[in-house]
């Protein structure tokens, strides 16, 4: 969950306060990072939140619609305190990941689009963006078949390219 954007002297300037952590699940995510957000004392809270969320499910072999759940409990959090959320599908796995991960992340991204248009928020594609249609998994794959290095720096993180695409 994180914001960019903060007001000062009638101007916009850019701004990240992420509360999310690396490794968190969205049950955690909905726990730890949501409470963070709403009750932090020293920022006003954002007019918007991106809601970035099952990526650890997925390697943890968490449910589809366990996942959902939690995003959806974080959406209302969320809402109720006047906050838009904008749900993204995560960034498909790459061809290290099992298959099993790659299908609950194929599922996922699915499953986020029609939360979304269940619950009338913007949402952000990240998988179809990023996606081999084909393999089903990350595209620009390095010919050892792991992530690019052009498009993510650990195989599963984005580097800077990698993030452009995101934010296009």
């Amino acid at each position: 969950l994180m914001f960019g954007a903060a007001r000062s002297n009638q101007s916009w300037y850019p701004f990240e306060f992420n509360v999310g952590y690396s490794g968190a699940r969205s049950d955690m995510i909905l726990n730890t990072c949501v409470p963070t957000l709403l009750y932090n004392p020293y920022y006003g809270l954002p007019d918007m939140c991106v809601v970035l969320a099952g990526t650890n499910d997925c390697v943890q072999n968490v449910s589809t619609t366990t996942t959902i759940t939690y995003i959806k409990s974080i959406c209302s959090q969320l809402t109720a305190a006047g906050i838009i959320p904008i749900i993204c599908s995560i960034p498909p796995m790459d061809s290290s990941a099992s298959s099993t991960t790659v299908l609950l992340t194929q599922k996922l991204a699915l499953a986020t689009y029609r939360l979304a248009q269940e619950l009338k928020l913007p949402y952000a594609d990240f998988y179809s963006a990023m996606v081999n249609a084909q393999t089903g998994v990350a595209a620009m794959q390095s010919s050892t078949g792991s992530l690019s290095y052009t498009l993510a720096t650990n195989n599963l993180h984005p580097s800077p390219l990698g993030a452009s695409i995101m934010g296009y």
